[in-house]
């Protein structure tokens, strides 16, 4: 399996990544794993995926020691597209007029902060702003498969975009300790505030990363199921197959055929 993966159908593998590094937007996510070889108690597996509105849907996976910027730079160095992620600091080195941030991710934090908070102003104020983003995530659901990307664009700054500021405009308004699960989640919002408004400058751009999360998810799903890798060599040549894979599903193809 390690010889198929890793060395027959490398060639395959780079063409995909190749291919996807050429795309104007791409997703990334990476999720932890278990490789006995490995002298640290986690390694990871790093997926960038097409965007939504690209012409080829590809989905490139890679192992790597560990979760730091190397690897992130190393994948997407020499990409000159935009970026979007969860926020992690690891993907800092990319240039701040194309790195994306995810809308979904600030909703799920203030989710947090309306389940835990200790106080009722704490609570209601979250639930507000989780009310005023699921209202943005319903505007954008109305947008038609038919739209181009300047119609798309169009739609949002008009729509959305007003929605969008003053949203930011709530949460930098509330006070609350950076510690509490309020401070918390206003802390990230803030800090993505930029990242989240860059997602209004093309219309191919989407406002979260869940894309690449559902692709994650595919390595996680595998995780369960053969636990761990004993090699490098085995790891990547998990990465090189669910690659191939999980691409094959995207285009509607059956991946054993």
């Amino acid at each position: 399996m390690i010889d198929v993966f890793n060395n027959q159908l490398l060639p395959l593998y780079d063409l995909l990544l190749s291919e996807l590094k050429m795309q104007r937007f791409l997703y990334v996510d990476e999720t932890p794993y278990n490789t006995l070889a490995s002298k640290k108690s986690k390694t990871y597996y790093w997926v960038a995926t097409s965007g939504k509105f690209e012409k080829r849907n590809i989905a490139v996976f890679t192992h790597s020691d560990g979760r730091s910027s190397e690897t992130a730079r190393k994948l997407l160095g020499d990409f000159k597209g935009y970026i979007q992620t969860d926020g992690y600091a690891g993907y800092n080195f990319l240039d701040r007029t194309r790195h994306l941030g995810c809308l979904a991710h600030v909703l799920r934090y203030f989710i947090d902060s309306l389940k835990n908070s200790s106080f009722k102003e704490s609570k209601s104020f979250s639930g507000e702003i989780v009310k005023d983003i699921d209202e943005i995530f319903e505007l954008e659901r109305n947008i038609s498969d038919k739209f181009n990307d300047d119609e798309r664009l169009k739609y949002r700054r008009e729509i959305l975009l007003p929605l969008m500021k003053r949203v930011f405009s709530k949460i930098s308004s509330v006070t609350a300790s950076v510690k509490s699960s309020l401070g918390k989640a206003r802390n990230y919002a803030l800090s993505h505030e930029r990242n989240i408004l860059n997602i209004f400058e093309k219309g191919y751009l989407e406002l979260s990363n869940d894309s690449a999360e559902r692709a994650v998810k595919e390595s996680v799903m595998g995780r369960k199921n053969w636990l761990f890798s004993s090699t490098f060599e085995g790891a990547q040549a998990n990465a090189v197959a669910l690659s191939l894979i999980y691409t094959a599903k995207l285009n509607h193809l059956d991946p054993e055929e």
